[in-house]
């Protein structure tokens, strides 16, 4: 039976972001927690995504929903430069949809982020992971997790085909991949193969809830 390349809510979990954007958030609670910050995304192509403002908003929508749960808490814990005081304020926090706004200008789909920088730093990785796999789905409806499995499949054999022993051992990868990604139910398969098959190193994923949930290091 096929299975469909996409789920239900797009973004799951709080840490179902950059590695990095965690660690700005903490150094912006410590040093610039009254900074005002103002962000817009824009496509850079000349793609259409007008037709997907609706279901974008619904996603947006889903995120004022979400919660850290102590499962998650406790992983942050044990990544030794996070930092109690910030560990407690994620306890605490939730996405505020008073700080964004997504619409039509012009016909083209903007999104603006505006208010306290501590608390729209998180919203930069899913927004653009919403856009993305809402576009996907609207486009490739279709597409199964087993043709995703394929593709990966085919670039494994590639690599190893066409690399050499001793550049193989050299080659360290990470998944950095969460803002663009396909969706997340390709995502997390794809990262769990790499982790067991890559031919080189799979050293880790920028993908915090990835790195939770399939024990790898986040970075």
């Amino acid at each position: 039976m096929s299975v469909s390349a996409f789920s239900g809510s797009i973004i799951q979990s709080l840490l179902d972001t950059d590695y990095y954007k965690l660690t700005m958030m903490q150094a912006v609670l410590h040093q610039y927690p009254n900074a005002e910050v103002e962000w817009a995304f824009q496509s850079r192509s000349d793609e259409d995504l007008a037709p997907y403002l609706n279901e974008i908003r619904q996603q947006i929508e889903v995120l004022a929903t979400l919660r850290i749960n102590q499962e998650e808490l406790a992983f942050l814990e044990r990544i030794p430069y996070m930092q109690p005081d910030f560990i407690r304020f994620l306890g605490l926090f939730r996405f505020d949809l008073r700080y964004v706004r997504a619409e039509l200008e012009a016909g083209e789909l903007v999104v603006y982020l505006r208010g306290p920088w501590l608390h729209v730093i998180l919203f930069e990785v899913p927004l653009l992971a919403i856009i993305s796999e809402v576009r996907n789905r609207a486009r490739y409806p279709n597409v199964t997790l087993e043709e995703a499995e394929e593709r990966l499949e085919e670039k494994l054999q590639w690599l190893r085909d066409e690399a050499t022993t001793d550049e193989l051992a050299g080659f360290n990868l990470a998944d950095f991949g969460t803002r663009r990604r396909f969706s997340f139910a390709v995502q997390a398969p794809v990262v769990k193969r790499l982790k067991t098959d890559f031919p080189g190193n799979s050293v880790g994923t920028s993908n915090v809830h990835l790195a939770r949930t399939l024990d790898l290091k986040p970075m």
